[in-house]
């Protein structure tokens, strides 16, 4: 049981610096199509995103590795990090599917993964949990974006 939260809170403390640094290397390729001089200033903002969120992950990993207890030698891949590296590769799966699967269903495939690849004790457990929160919470997110706002999502397979 601690693992797990040792695990959740080592997610938890990561999931917002990964996001900032992965949208900053996202939004850099976006910049690519500016004229001249008005790409300095993105440019900016996006070195000082990678930075400041390299350093809090960086931070974040070395005050977790003082808490627990070290890998034993020669084990290379501690089950932290694999769950780090899944969590990353399911991440990178979204953004290649999202435009061909469009962008509601590959986040329903994405956090009902992601919930699994942290919490695999649980997750077949409240596996249906997971399900409905995950429809209900991606229903508003189409009913305010679409809707509400009328911003187009990548519509994939459904168009």
């Amino acid at each position: 049981m601690k693992s797990m939260k040792s695990r959740l809170e080592l997610a938890s403390a990561l999931s917002i610096p990964s996001f900032a640094v992965v949208f900053a290397l996202v939004y850099f390729f976006s910049t690519l199509s500016l004229p001249g001089i008005s790409v300095n200033h993105p440019r900016w903002v996006i070195v000082v995103l990678v930075f400041l969120g390299s350093w809090v992950i960086v931070s974040e990993v070395k005050s977790h590795a003082k808490k627990r207890p070290q890998a034993p030698a020669g084990q290379l891949f501690t089950p932290e990090l694999r769950t780090m590296l899944s969590v990353t590769a399911a991440l990178l799966g979204f953004i290649i599917v999202a435009p061909f699967l469009g962008f509601y269903l590959a986040s329903f495939a994405w956090m009902v993964v992601t919930g699994g690849l942290i919490d695999k004790e649980t997750a077949w457990k409240g596996l249906w949990a997971s399900l409905a929160s995950t429809a209900v919470f991606l229903l508003l997110s189409f009913l305010l974006f679409n809707n509400l706002f009328a911003i187009k999502t990548p519509e994939g397979i459904w168009h």
